[in-house]
């Protein structure tokens, strides 16, 4: 399955456990209902920014957007040490932009 297909039914599954319609959620994430309709379809593809901020705000870790449904990892340690990996990657993305922004200014 297509990475950003498997991503978007997660989005849309978690996003629907924690009862928040489209726009509620684009409303708290500040992007259009429009981007995130595109990220459900698999239209559009997620930014190290705003997983961090859907995980965050439906208390998921951003690995499991990333798990097909009913697959099951292996233990709880290798969904722990794959969602460190996540963390540090999106952290490490956050400084390079932050790095950029202010080499540029």
């Amino acid at each position: 399955m297509d990475i950003k297909v498997l991503f978007g039914k997660r989005l849309k599954q978690y996003r629907k456990a924690a009862g928040f319609s489209q726009d509620e959620l684009a409303e708290k994430l500040e992007v259009s209902g429009k981007h995130l309709s595109g990220l459900e379809c698999g239209k559009n593809f997620i930014s190290a920014e705003l997983l961090t901020k859907i995980s965050s705000i439906l208390a998921t870790p951003p690995a499991a957007f990333f798990c097909a449904e009913g697959e099951q990892l292996l233990s709880g340690d290798f969904f722990s040490k794959l969602n460190n990996i996540i963390e540090e990657n999106l952290q490490n993305a956050q400084r390079q932009i932050m790095d950029s922004i202010l080499k540029d200014g």
